[in-house]
């Protein structure tokens, strides 16, 4: 007896195939492990996070990129961290102690890459009644960066000297007085 060619029909969708999974192993710059992960195949593998690379004083690195350039998976696959390497920047300040500089600021932050030697123009300040003020040199030597630092103007103090002074007007009448050397004086 043969069959009737009827057959039971249910709804048959054909079940999906079962993905393949791969193993991920991320690695830092010196190949030291950081993690391993898994994915389906045709996944994108992702990294959660971003890895890291200590500096020193002179240079601290960013991330950059995986490499190789991360595709969607295959096979097992390993990718390695790359950095940028970033020379350091260090705040500089300058005091004016009393003083000023051109700007009429007293305080100047600035900042210079490990190494460089810092510059900043020499503040002024103002004189008193008998002194004038004239800069001698900061408070700390300046060496290159490798810190944050500040220096402190010094100032040399220079009393000022009283000095006669006569000055014959029109041939008729005399001045007669005192005045500081540098002083400006009108007639």
């Amino acid at each position: 007896s043969s069959s009737s060619g009827s057959s039971t029909s249910s709804s048959s969708s054909s079940p999906e195939p079962v993905k393949q999974t791969f193993t991920i192993t991320w690695l830092n710059y010196d190949n030291t492990l950081l993690t391993q992960s898994t994915v389906n195949e045709g996944d994108l593998p992702f990294f959660n996070g971003t890895p890291t690379r200590e500096g020193d004083e002179e240079i601290y690195y960013t991330f950059d990129k995986w490499t190789p350039t991360i595709v969607p998976a295959v096979s097992n696959a390993t990718y390695k961290a790359t950095y940028k390497e970033n020379l350091r920047q260090y705040k500089v300040t300058f005091n004016a102690k009393d003083g000023h500089f051109q700007d009429n600021t007293s305080i100047k932050e600035l900042f210079f890459a490990y190494g460089q030697i810092p510059t900043c123009e020499e503040p002024t300040k103002d004189p008193e009644s008998d002194y004038i003020y004239s800069f001698s040199s900061w408070n700390n030597k300046i060496e290159p960066v490798s810190k944050e630092i500040t220096y402190e103007a010094i100032y040399d103090q220079i009393p000022l000297q009283k000095i006669f002074l006569t000055y014959k007007y029109h041939e008729e009448k005399n001045l007669v007085g005192f005045v500081y050397e540098g002083q400006l004086i009108t007639v």
